[in-house]
């Protein structure tokens, strides 16, 4: 059945259909199938389908289905299908299929199809298709990146995929084209379209010999 209005319990609470309103759960709280409002669960949230609102749980907070609005999990925070909001997870954060907004995520973060937006973790983030800006620990990774990408180790493109804009990290490694700058103790591309590499090494593959690795700089000689 449906739960609507403002429900609060020292346990659990949450409705097996749909819950429309304010649920608060010393434990838990959620619905089976959709959730519009607020949910807040001293341990977890969970919506079985749809959500829109806040989720907000000690340990965790997702939906099987998609979100728009904000979650909010101490360990992590999920969502099955799209993220489009505010996802803040105290180790990681992830979506199945795409994540528009804003994440943030202790160790990690990541989408099956598609990230647009802002980033931040502290160890590394990924998905095939990344907008926006990033901003991570260790390493940032996907087959097409457009935006400005930052890493205190790696910043890495999937073979055949593009970089476009700018990568700043330890270990800029594209197997496939560059069109913008990256700035790194190593710059690796297998071509640049159009831009530069900046570092102490930089190689470009496709570039003729003796202009494939220098030092400083290298760009488009072909």
């Amino acid at each position: 059945e449906d739960v609507e209005g403002v429900a609060l319990a020292f346990g659990g609470v949450g409705a097996g259909d749909n819950v429309t309103g304010i649920v608060v759960g010393g434990l838990g709280a959620g619905a089976g199938e959709n959730l519009a409002g607020i949910a807040v669960g001293g341990l977890g949230v969970g919506a079985g389908e749809n959500a829109i609102g806040l989720l907000a749980g000690g340990l965790g907070a997702g939906a099987g289905g998609s979100v728009t609005g904000v979650i909010i999990g101490g360990l992590g925070g999920g969502v099955g299908e799209t993220m489009t909001g505010l996802l803040v997870g105290g180790l990681g954060g992830g979506c199945g299929e795409k994540l528009t907004g804003v994440a943030v995520g202790g160790i990690g973060i990541g989408a099956g199809e598609s990230i647009d937006g802002i980033v931040l973790c502290g160890v590394g983030a990924g998905a095939p298709r990344i907008r926006g800006l990033a901003v991570c620990g260790f390493g940032v990774g996907g087959e097409d990146l457009r935006g400005a990408f930052l890493a205190g180790g790696m910043v890495h493109v999937a073979k055949g995929g593009r970089l476009s804009g700018l990568a700043v990290s330890s270990l800029n490694y594209c197997r496939g084209s560059v069109r913008g700058l990256s700035i790194g103790i190593v710059n690796y591309a297998v071509r640049i379209d159009k831009g530069f590499q900046i570092g102490l090494v930089n190689i470009v593959r496709e570039n003729p010999k003796g202009a494939r690795v220098l030092p400083v700089f290298n760009t488009d000689f072909r």
